[in-house]
């Protein structure tokens, strides 16, 4: 386990969550569980972000090209997610599409190692 949380740590883009802090603890079974904290983003997962903002389909598709790029680091490093979907993808800020600072971040905690 430390391995994959080592890497996780050391994987870094635009598209991939913040990592702040790691806990990890001895479950009663005797399991060691690591915990990964990440970075707080204000529009939450991309189910919340679609429920209270209704971008066009041309916003949708730009914010999908930033998760596959995300991915595709991801891949590059021989990680795969695991569990991609809405609540697993965090939306960093919400501006309007011509300044183009929309960021999806994946979630990384839910990354796993895949050698």
């Amino acid at each position: 386990m430390q391995k994959e949380v080592r890497a996780l740590c050391e994987l870094r883009h635009p598209r991939l969550a913040k990592l702040q802090a790691i806990f990890e603890c001895r479950e009663h079974t005797g399991e060691r569980t690591a915990y990964l904290q990440l970075k707080h983003y204000a529009n939450g997962d991309m189910m919340a972000w679609l429920s209270h903002a209704t971008p066009s389909p041309l916003h949708r598709k730009w914010v999908l090209q930033q998760l596959a790029e995300g991915l595709q680091h991801l891949h590059a490093h021989d990680f795969a997610h695991g569990d991609v979907k809405m609540l697993n993808v965090l939306i960093s800020e919400q501006v309007s599409e011509s300044s183009g600072a929309t960021t999806v971040l994946v979630k990384r905690a839910k990354a796993e190692a895949q050698r």
